[in-house]
């Protein structure tokens, strides 16, 4: 997969979608997004490992720039919910999916970028996503 230039939500928007529209059609939709982040985790991580806690300390400092990541995000959701669509998923469906799939990612990479050494992003975008099927299983 390449990576097109441009800012970082700019090229994390059509790198999810390719990557979900790419993973293998018998995942079901959740597990698309998964595979996608998974995919796009890695090479996000080669591009912005020596910047990512320096990035994320300025933007937990700035209301502002805390307001404009969440807007950055919510397009990106919107994209990934119409390559959710395109890959059949209805689209309450694709939304809600979307947005739980940025949620994983938000928080795998405040995760990573305490540490982007000893841990790959890839892999705690799947623990992320573990902790919250785990959650969700005792809210029965």
């Amino acid at each position: 997969m390449r990576w097109r230039a441009g800012c970082p939500a700019d090229r994390l928007a059509p790198a999810l979608a390719a990557a979900v529209q790419a993973a293998d059609e018998a995942l079901a939709p959740f597990e698309a997004v998964l595979a996608g982040l998974v995919t796009v985790g890695d090479i996000l991580a080669e591009r912005v490992s020596s910047t990512a806690a320096q990035r994320r300390a300025i933007v937990r400092a700035s209301p502002e720039l805390q307001e404009r990541e969440r807007t950055k995000f919510a397009a990106v959701a919107d994209t990934l919910a119409d390559a959710l669509e395109q890959r059949g998923a209805p689209t309450a469906e694709a939304d809600l999916l979307a947005q739980v799939g940025i949620a994983i990612f938000v928080e795998a990479f405040a995760r990573w970028a305490q540490d982007t050494q000893s841990t790959r992003l890839a892999d705690l975008v799947r623990e992320v996503a573990a902790e919250l099927a785990a959650h969700l299983g005792t809210a029965r």
